[in-house]
């Protein structure tokens, strides 16, 4: 994904896009979000130590959850949790 590139991400404000991207993107929505879109971007082109932070932020959180071997770890808690126990 993104993350693994070490991008700095602008996001629509959802659940789902809060949860996997948390603090390493920037939000946007409310009643105008192609202003508060284009805002964003603005801010990420005049802060270089932004985008640096970001990208920082978008590859730590990436490796830290979705590696493969985090996602099918997590796969295998919740197949032995669904799966009914031998006896």
């Amino acid at each position: 994904g993104v993350q693994t590139c070490a991008l700095p991400i602008c996001f629509p404000v959802t659940i789902a896009t809060r949860e996997v991207i948390g603090g390493a993107g920037l939000a946007f929505g409310g009643e105008n979000p192609e202003k508060d879109l284009a805002e964003k971007l603005s801010g990420l082109i005049e802060s270089p130590g932004e985008r640096k932070r970001l990208r920082k932020a978008a590859r730590e959180r990436a490796e830290r959850n979705y590696s493969w071997e985090k996602v099918t770890d997590r796969y295998e808690e919740i197949l032995k949790e669904l799966a009914p126990a031998k006896k």
